[in-house]
């Protein structure tokens, strides 16, 4: 896949109480092809708004997870709408969650 700067990655996830709403996620750069044992630069904390404003401003984002030393980017996050409600998704189903696939989990200081 080739790598554009409306290009990011998702790398964790953390749901909301009922776990049907993202509250916050991990965005970073890609990895470098051929660097897959460096870290993701740039990380920040996006909100669930954050994520859907910057969907719908041309923003992709990629899910991504490390594995040893090499990342696999895969599944374009998009936007589902059901009854004029925004869901984040990796899939084009009508499933009213967001669903992130199978994300690390970002653990709440709560």
């Amino acid at each position: 896949m080739t790598r554009e700067k409306t290009e990011l990655i998702v790398t964790a996830v953390h749901y909301d109480e009922d776990e049907q709403h993202i509250a916050y996620v991990f965005v970073g750069i890609p990895p470098v092809p051929g660097m897959n044992n460096h870290t993701v630069d740039g990380m920040r904390l996006y909100t669930r708004d954050r994520l859907i404003e910057a969907l719908r401003n041309g923003q992709q984002f990629f899910i991504a997870a490390k594995s040893g030393d090499q990342w696999f980017v895969d599944h374009r996050l998009r936007i589902v709408t059901i009854q004029n409600q925004p869901y984040l998704r990796v899939d084009d189903f009508a499933i009213p969650v967001d669903d992130l696939g199978n994300l690390a989990r970002i653990r709440s200081s709560r």
